[in-house]
């Protein structure tokens, strides 16, 4: 039971936050254009498996270093961050090409 609780929870959240997200889309992408499907298994497993490692070095390290209420608040507070800069970075795009097609309308 204590293996089945965290690989089942890693692993269904890791699967649901997955579907449809712009990896997802690069390695369907990446599979139609070298038409190697193996490889590009592999080489996207490694990269996840990678960035994964990172994740949860860092996860145990401040797991160890920092109470959970400050972990949480701080989780918190970085994920509202970046949706707002996400938001941002979206509007910021849409005014700028606002501002060229009105260029464009002028010349």
């Amino acid at each position: 039971m204590a293996f089945i609780e965290p690989f089942a929870a890693a692993f269904g959240l890791a699967l649901i936050s997955e579907i449809a997200d712009k990896t997802q889309l690069v390695i369907l992408s990446l599979a139609l254009k070298y038409r190697a499907p193996w490889k590009v298994f592999v080489g996207s497993l490694s990269a996840h498996a990678f960035m994964d490692g990172i994740a949860i070095t860092l996860g145990a390290w401040f797991g160890f270093s920092l109470s959970s209420n400050i972990l949480k608040i701080s989780i918190g507070i970085l994920f509202i961050t970046l949706g707002l800069w996400t938001f941002a970075k979206l509007y910021l795009k849409k005014s700028e090409d606002k501002e060229k097609n009105l260029r464009a309308k002028r010349l």
